[in-house]
C-alpha cells in the first residue's frame, strides 16, 4: 500500500471530538484508553486512543508509529483493532484512533 495513499485514507479527527474515559494500558509508546469519538454525522462511536507519549512523535519514532498505523489499517479482520484516524491532544501529542 503506498505510503501517501493510506495517509489520505485516514481522517484527521478534531480532539474536541474525542472523549478518553478510562484508560486500558500502558506500553513504551503512549498508554490506551477506552474512549468515545462524536462523529460529524452525530453519532457515537466507542473507540480505543491510544496516546503517545510526549516527545515520541520525533524522528524513527515517529516512523514506527505511523508503520503500526498503517499495519493496522491494511488489516481487516474482526479479531485487529481498525485504525479510523489521527489526532492532536491539546498539548499536540498524536492520537491514533
Amino acid at each position: 500500500m503506498d505510503f501517501l495513499y493510506f495517509l489520505g485514507k485516514l481522517e484527521v479527527i478534531k480532539h474536541t471530538q474525542l472523549k478518553c474515559m478510562e484508560k486500558l494500558g500502558e506500553g513504551g509508546f503512549g498508554s490506551v484508553f477506552k474512549g468515545s469519538w462524536s462523529m460529524e454525522n452525530g453519532k457515537v462511536k466507542t473507540v480505543a486512543i491510544k496516546q503517545m507519549n510526549y516527545g515520541v512523535t520525533s524522528s524513527n519514532v515517529f516512523e514506527d508509529i505511523l508503520k503500526e498505523a498503517k499495519t493496522q489499517f491494511a488489516l481487516n479482520h474482526p479479531n485487529v483493532i481498525s485504525i479510523y484516524g489521527i489526532s492532536y491532544g491539546p498539548k499536540q501529542d498524536l492520537w491514533l484512533v
